[in-house]
């Protein structure tokens, strides 16, 4: 039985949102017993030249959601980012399994070899 490119798409993009939200959790009940301002972790990097925990999740929901629209040759829904607490981190991935969860199947059919470019502030790929 073939693979189809959606169940490809959701079977890796839902695990790891959910997997995310799941480590988020344990992150918020740690920081809220040990008394600690969320925004220590929220605002810190692991190396110098990374982006913030907050900004690495918006870019992660961003790459999962922006993914399947790309492939349809279609502009992914604008999210805005502007979280500052757990809660809205949260929401924000909430969301983005929502729109995940909603992307029509057959609107990927027949383009398992579809090409598209990302465009960043310093070139595209």
């Amino acid at each position: 039985m073939p693979v189809s490119l959606h169940s490809t798409a959701t079977l890796t993009f839902l695990p790891m949102l959910k997997g995310l939200a799941h480590v988020l959790s344990k992150a918020e009940a740690h920081f809220a017993e040990k008394k600690i301002d969320p925004s220590v972790i929220l605002n810190d990097r692991l190396a110098p030249d990374m982006l913030n925990l907050t900004r690495q999740v918006q870019i992660a929901c961003d790459h999962a959601k922006g993914a399947m629209y790309r492939v349809c040759e279609e502009k992914p829904p604008a999210l805005e980012d502007t979280e500052k607490t757990f809660a809205e981190l949260q929401a924000r991935i909430a969301k983005t399994i929502e729109l995940i969860e909603q992307f029509p199947a057959e609107k990927l059919h027949g383009r398992d070899d579809a090409t598209f470019e990302v465009k960043f502030p310093w070139g595209s790929m």
